[in-house]
């Protein structure tokens, strides 16, 4: 066999590894001596498999080292999303993961954390502290940390509003790209988008790309999508749409329209060109609504889009449109998926991905609804019209069950629900709590499996007690991160 195999020229025996998956190879590779020394030699077998997977993840290619790497190092690479899927395939009792602690001086009251693909950057949203009792507490900040080399190092912080309580980041820009929320005094919020530096031959750091001033709290499920960034008010009555990096926006009415409800709750999943998309408890469906400049339909008015109708922030009194529903742009489910679902009408959380492992289709999100025993994916797709009928989302039940809600009592959908997703190499799902659950599902199984009852069980006793939880499968690596900045680190070890 090997021999055959030596016969073959380097370009077949490429093509013909291209079509196996990296934990296929290392199989392979091992079945004799010959093949193994192939696989030890030649780098470009293992380069092909990286360059893959950070196209599949949407990593820029200046975030990674691909070419002049040494084999065994690609090899780890293109191995390890593979790798970390087959760990949560198999029954692990919480022993068997031991998490390193990091500790983290100079600030506290650790309020979240965003990992991006590859594990290398990550960033913090904390408040600054001095050694100095007396001194009373710094600006709040987002920290980067840059864990790609032998020692952690944190290049740069950026000053945040106080009252900031969550942030999002998403490959772009120079880099990173960093959209957050703060409230305001009067009931006032301000939306802000950050870039950082990533590239290794400039300074990394932060700078802001843009921000708004809005007259109403907002909600923290907004959505951003390329340059247009959707949020809906507290109390379910404005719809904002900025575009980010003109310095425009446009504000829309959610109140009901004649003949028509808009539900209290009713979670952004999408907004492209002229059409913001809704997922709609009470139907269970994807609902599209579009702008207008009156209650009522117009006859031979054409629908304008939110570019149209877009003012510069700068404007102090900016008109309010309406949103109108269509018809056409209501996306129910597929009726086999239908089964799978609660009643209508059931309390669900939504989380919405940035950087998935759809991102080569076109992807710059993924959307989980989750209900307490079954977890709906949607996935936006690029336009198409497929029959006739425009075809924008693709949506996939897993069967996750949630382990979190207490019997007897009402279900907190939004408290009780994993709060980071992410998927595998292998069309598979990991979520994590803030209280170290780690649920794992695949759609060819019957339930979902529920693997460690508390991943800080065993841990230091220094850890909080409750984490905020951060995953990233494309290098192995999960954890979270104490109130007081005890980082926990696990990544997948060596076979």
């Amino acid at each position: 066999m090997a021999t055959v195999f030596s016969a073959l020229p380097q370009n077949v025996l490429l093509t013909v590894f291209q079509h196996l998956n990296p934990r296929d190879l290392v199989r392979f590779f091992s079945t004799c001596r010959a093949l193994h020394e192939l696989s030890s030699t030649d780098p470009q077998i293992w380069e092909e498999h990286v360059t893959r997977q950070i196209s599949l993840w949407g990593i820029p290619i200046q975030n990674t080292e691909v070419i002049g790497r040494p084999i065994q190092g690609l090899q780890r690479t293109a191995e390890r999303p593979w790798r970390f899927h087959d760990t949560f395939r198999h029954d692990r009792s919480a022993g068997e993961f031991k998490f390193f602690m990091l500790g983290f001086e100079g600030f506290t009251d650790f309020e979240a954390v965003e990992l991006l693909p590859t594990a290398r950057w990550m960033f913090f949203l904390a408040t600054q502290i001095s050694n100095d009792p007396d001194v009373p507490p710094g600006p709040k900040r987002i920290i980067a940390g840059d864990f790609g080399g032998e020692s952690a190092r944190f290049p740069s912080t950026a000053i945040v509003p106080g009252s900031t309580r969550t942030f999002k980041a998403q490959f772009g820009g120079n880099g990173v790209l960093l959209t957050a929320m703060a409230e305001l005094p009067e009931e006032f919020s301000a939306l802000f988008v950050l870039d950082f530096t990533t590239s290794p031959s400039e300074p990394n750091d932060f700078a802001i790309l843009g921000s708004v001033t809005v007259p109403f709290p907002v909600k923290e499920n907004y959505i951003v999508v390329g340059d247009l960034w959707a949020a809906c008010s507290s109390d379910n009555v404005v719809l904002l749409v900025w575009e980010w990096r003109a310095g425009k926006q446009v504000f829309c009415r959610l109140e009901p329209g004649q003949g028509e409800t808009i539900p209290s709750y009713m979670p952004l999943v999408d907004v492209r060109g002229g059409i913001v998309f809704f997922w709609d408890p009470e139907g269970q469906c994807i609902v599209g609504y579009m702008p207008a400049r009156t209650a009522e339909p117009v006859e031979g008015e054409d629908a304008p889009t939110f570019y149209d109708l877009m003012t510069p922030c700068s404007q102090e009194e900016p008109e309010l449109y309406y949103l109108r529903r269509k018809p056409e742009l209501c996306f129910p489910m597929h009726p086999m998926l239908t089964s799978f679902l609660p009643p209508l009408g059931t309390q669900c959380a939504v989380r919405v991905v940035y950087s998935t492992l759809k991102a080569s289709e076109g992807s710059a999100h993924i959307i989980f609804v989750i209900f307490p025993e079954v977890t709906l994916r949607i996935q936006p797709l690029p336009f198409s019209n497929q029959g006739g009928r425009p075809n924008f989302f693709y949506m996939r039940t897993y069967p996750m069950k949630n382990y979190l809600i207490i019997d007897d009592t009402e279900w907190n959908a939004d408290g009780e629900s994993p709060t980071v997703y992410r998927e595998t190499i292998d069309d598979g799902v990991i979520a994590m709590s803030a209280k170290g659950e780690i649920l794992y599902s695949e759609r060819s199984l019957d339930e979902g499996a529920h693997f460690l009852q508390n991943v800080l069980e065993g841990n230091p006793s220094a850890v909080s007690k409750s984490i905020t939880p951060y995953l990233c499968p494309i290098a192995g690596v999960m954890g979270g991160i104490g109130r007081d900045g005890e980082i926990l680190f696990w990544q997948q070890g060596p076979y």
